[in-house]
């Protein structure tokens, strides 16, 4: 198309609302002590504010490396955090199971679903250090 001196083009642009990124992260923690797991996300600017933030767990630790206190989901059920009473600032609390250690003990798959969009999944890896424990005189 050839435009001429005194014509003008316009284009409309329609501002597409994208999901919010899950982030991928690793936390550490000590031998048989509880660990917050924070469920991050980085939202993807856009004109509409935030006005509901969920979460989409996918897979859970399995029972022999630990469990998620006061966490009463199924994997796959949407959640929000803040309706949880037990948990603060969107984290939850991961207690290993007794005595067992290791990198990448356990895992939590998750998306984060932001004003109807779910993110793409990410993971939360969990490595726990051993701590070297005092003998018990029998």
């Amino acid at each position: 198309m050839q435009l001429l001196a005194h014509e003008f083009c316009t284009n409309q642009v329609t501002p597409v609302q994208n999901p919010v990124l899950a982030l991928s992260t690793t936390v550490r923690g000590l031998e048989d002590a509880k660990l917050p797991i924070r469920l991050a996300f980085t939202p993807i600017p856009y004109d509409n504010p935030l006005t509901s933030v969920q979460y989409r767990v996918l897979s859970l630790p399995s029972a022999s490396a630990g469990t998620l206190s006061a966490f009463p989901v199924s994997g796959g059920a949407l959640m929000q955090l803040s309706s949880v009473p037990a948990l603060t600032n969107g984290s939850l609390l991961f207690q290993p199971a007794l005595h067992r250690y290791g990198d990448n003990l356990a895992s939590i798959a998750f998306t984060v679903v932001a004003n109807g969009l779910e993110s793409l999944p990410a993971t939360v890896t969990i490595d726990i250090t051993f701590v070297n424990q005092q003998p018990i005189a029998q």
